[in-house]
């Protein structure tokens, strides 16, 4: 959904959120409501695609490419290329530049996404299954060789894996750790346990759960519910006991079903507070 700013220094611009998914606020680039508006009229008789409008960057084509090609932040040279697959008709300079960024960017997420985008929509994967898969393990070896590894990009193709998770979880960076265990607890059907044995995974959720940061508790609690741990309800209901973080107690309780849904305040939640900056959201307003 879209929502006027009414203060501050963006006053009168507009800004993209997803209330039902993970992604974090974005202020779309147009200076103000009326060349937002103006754009989407523009864009809407140009034959663009407009859905969840304000994405797509206000540039033309030339300068889109530059900025996949320059822009210092991974996240706007994202939207860059995302936006030159937005274009009503995408030329062979745009294709030239999009696949010289999926084969050379830095950022493993740019990568991936582009790639998942281009896999569905233009490689078609029910007839190039063998293009994309060899694209996106071009991709996932380019991932796992990064410092920290780019689990977002292997998540997005399919190729993340318990493995991949359990390294990171094993970091001395705590935002580490969090990414890492939110992908466990929250990737739905994107992480592959492939010859992982059910005491690992036991054993991994379990310290989640005992781990002094409300943040991975709260994902340990997810993982209960994402692997159907329900031999771990047990200790769910202890840890109910002595919870003190309202949005952590709210999913235990929640997990277990036994009771009725509980009142909580998020302002009071560490959780909450921690939960609006998480690394893994696009909060990136620099401009």
């Amino acid at each position: 959904m879209s929502r006027l700013i009414v203060t501050g220094e963006a006053r009168g611009r507009l800004i993209n959120l997803d209330d039902e998914g993970p992604l974090g606020p974005y202020v779309v680039e147009d200076v103000d409501f009326l060349a937002w508006y103006e754009r989407w009229l523009d864009e809407s008789m140009a034959g663009y695609a407009v859905g969840f409008f304000g994405e797509r960057l206000p540039l033309g084509e030339a300068d889109l490419i530059a900025a996949l090609a320059a822009d210092p932040s991974p996240a706007r040279r994202l939207r860059a290329g995302m936006s030159l697959l937005q274009l009503p008709a995408v030329s062979d300079d745009a294709r030239t530049a999009l696949g010289r960024a999926m084969a050379d960017d830095p950022d493993p997420t740019l990568r991936a996404e582009l790639l998942d985008h281009l896999g569905w929509w233009t490689l078609d994967r029910r007839h190039q299954p063998e293009a994309f898969a060899k694209a996106a393990d071009v991709v996932a070896r380019h991932a796992r060789s990064c410092a920290p590894p780019g689990l977002e990009a292997l998540a997005t193709l399919r190729r993340l894996t318990f493995h991949d998770i359990l390294r990171e979880l094993s970091s001395q960076d705590p935002e580490r750790r969090r990414s890492a265990a939110y992908l466990l607890g929250h990737s739905f059907g994107q992480v592959s346990r492939d010859g992982v044995p059910e005491s690992t995974l036991d054993g991994v959720t379990r310290r989640l759960l005992d781990d002094r940061d409300p943040l991975l508790r709260y994902h340990g609690v997810a993982a209960v519910g994402r692997f159907e741990l329900a031999h771990l309800h047990p200790l769910l209901r202890e840890l109910r006991e002595s919870e003190q973080d309202p949005w952590v107690l709210h999913h235990i309780r929640w997990q277990l079903a036994d009771e009725s849904e509980p009142t909580y305040e998020p302002a009071d939640s560490e959780v909450a507070k921690d939960w609006a900056s998480f690394s893994v959201w696009d909060t990136d307003l620099t401009f």
